[in-house]
């Protein structure tokens, strides 16, 4: 028994010995432990095939959003060269082409009434006196300046050749206060009236049949109003304008006159002057035309005397003139009047 049992101990001992040997030995042949590929996520080699989305050149594959270059091709929305195709409306140059309207030179063509260009850029048409430039391109307005000690005269021409004397003066007033100011702007449109009456037709009417039937005429075609008789005084601004009128056939002349509050700026009516009703004023004038003397009165009508309610005049020196016109009261033959009244 001792010594089976010596055997049996001294098989234990050489069976622990060669298993210890066999678990330490390295086996070239084996294969990876298991847990190597369970669990590789530490090592950056083994992420690469496991999980690219970690790695910048494997998301460049599985996960182009997160590169620039790869989402130019996947999203092309996010670059300026992709913007151009899919919203050209963010760069100048695309709106340009797809919505015209927001560059100069597209608005320029659309609406070139808003281009400074357009604005700036005066025709004679735009003038009140305007007559048709694109056929007679030869006729133009003038304008010049004659300074007083008051302000200046304007005057206001049509110019087309030698023949022809349209023209039509203004007083203009430097005093700056709104009733200066009042003055000015109504004889601007007095100015304006006068210019727009077709004046530049009825001369190129007058020339073409001068030229046709009348080729050795020398009169001159006349429209012309010329500031006279101004006054100045606390009291009253007065003045005519005096016409000259010839476009074949007779001459005519005359006076219009007018006659403003220095205060306000409005006309002065006879009845404001005298501070009598419109029935009275009538019944002065007829009755200065009956006391005065002068050439033509043997010729007035009398009864066209009566129907006159309105009347025009000046003051001179404190003396209302009462002013009718040529063919007003009485012939052609007779002329026009100026007739004073009573100082008031």
């Amino acid at each position: 028994m001792n010594r089976i049992g010596i055997l049996i101990c001294v098989f234990c001992v050489f069976g622990l010995l060669f298993g210890c040997s066999s678990k330490s030995a390295p086996n070239p042949t084996a294969s990876p432990a298991p847990t190597l590929d369970a669990q590789t996520a530490d090592t950056p080699q083994a992420a690469e095939g496991a999980q690219a989305a970690d790695n910048p050149q494997a998301a460049e594959g599985a996960q182009a959003a997160d590169n620039p270059q790869a989402a130019e091709g996947a999203q092309g929305t996010d670059t300026p060269q992709a913007a151009e195709s899919a919203q050209a409306a963010d760069n100048p140059q695309a709106a340009e082409g797809a919505q015209g309207t927001d560059t100069p030179q597209a608005a320029k063509g659309a609406q070139a009434t808003d281009t400074p260009q357009a604005a700036d850029t005066p025709t004679p048409n735009d003038e009140p006196y305007a007559v048709n430039y694109k056929t007679h391109p030869e006729i133009r307005a003038e304008i010049t300046k004659k300074d007083t000690e008051w302000g200046h005269i304007e005057r206001t021409s049509l110019v087309w050749h030698d023949n022809i004397d349209i023209f039509y003066e203004i007083p203009v007033f430097h005093e700056k206060s709104p009733a200066f100011a009042k003055i000015n702007q109504f004889m601007q449109a007095q100015k304006a009236d006068f210019f727009s009456e077709g004046q530049m037709e009825s001369a190129l009417d007058y020339e073409t049949q001068r030229q046709a039937q009348y080729p050795d005429e020398t009169d001159k075609y006349l429209n012309t109003f010329e500031l006279d008789k101004l006054q100045i005084t606390d009291d009253y601004i007065s003045f005519t304008l005096s016409r000259a009128w010839f476009m074949g056939g007779t001459n005519s002349y005359g006076q219009t006159p007018f006659t403003f509050n220095p205060q306000t700026g409005d006309p002065i009516t006879l009845t404001d002057l005298y501070k009598k009703s419109p029935k009275d004023i009538q019944t002065l004038v007829i009755q200065a035309v009956k006391n005065n003397s002068f050439e033509g009165k043997d010729m007035i009508n009398w009864d066209d005397l009566a129907k006159v309610k309105d009347f025009s005049f000046y003051i001179a020196d404190g003396i209302p003139h009462v002013v009718f016109q040529k063919y007003e009261i009485a012939p052609g033959a007779a002329g026009a009047f100026d007739i004073p009244l009573p100082k008031p």
